[in-house]
């Protein structure tokens, strides 16, 4: 490298450090904002679906919903910024890249594109750098990610509203429970387990004139 051409390297050097610290920073932006309208659409699905919810929580969660889709349009702006930034450094960056680097430039330019590239008799081509695919680049990532979530909401909100609303508490007596061993557990003037009253201590429910199997005199032959 040639003393003329140290300033341009370290000028580029510099534009890749802030074409760098750019995308660190575009993709903070879409976790800042992606993480919690996740949780907040699974929180309000989970909460509309497990219950069955009254009209009024379903108001609530729509309008949940509702500010979860206008958050999108900030986010869609935000993201729209960092990505110019980005590419703003990027062309920075190849512009000042020393006439011998060809990465950014040159060959590293033609990839990006998908053109085909040739290096040591070896043919290299981004996959996926045309359309239809060429959607899922990374820098049509803010495209993507905000209109996948947007449409999550909305398909969301539609699904709440089409829901069968959990039916009002007519606010009706509860039954009166009647007299009964089972299966009811009423309070009973029995003692537990004998229904009915019995002349023999438990466990003999009745006297028996035979002292087999039971070894005690009974109160039927006289002998007691």
């Amino acid at each position: 490298m040639t003393p003329e051409s140290r300033p341009n390297a370290d000028h580029f050097k510099g534009a890749v450090d802030h074409a760098r610290w750019e995308l660190d920073l575009l993709w903070r932006v879409h976790a800042t904002f992606l993480v919690p309208l996740i949780f907040l659409l699974g929180f309000s699905l989970q909460a509309s679906v497990s219950s069955q919810t009254s009209p009024d929580a379903r108001v609530l969660i729509v309008t949940a919903l509702l500010l979860g889709l206008l958050m999108c349009f900030p986010w869609f702006v935000i993201g729209q910024r960092g990505q110019s930034s980005y590419d703003f450094r990027m062309a920075q960056a190849r512009g000042a890249e020393p006439a011998d680097g060809n990465l950014i430039a040159g060959d590293g330019k033609k990839f990006a594109d998908g053109e085909p590239v040739e290096i040591d008799n070896k043919t290299y081509q981004s996959f996926g750098a045309h359309a239809p695919l060429s959607w899922f680049r990374s820098r049509h990532a803010s495209r993507v990610l905000v209109g996948f979530v947007a449409v999550m909401y909305l398909a969301s909100i539609f699904f709440i509203l089409r829901l069968p609303a959990k039916p009002l508490s007519t606010g009706a007596p509860l039954p009166v429970p009647f007299a009964t061993s089972y299966p009811v557990p009423v309070p009973s003037a029995e003692r537990y387990p004998l229904p009915v009253p019995s002349t023999a201590p438990y466990p003999i429910p009745v006297a028996s004139p035979s002292p087999f199997p039971w070894p005690f005199p009974s109160p039927a032959d006289g002998k007691g």
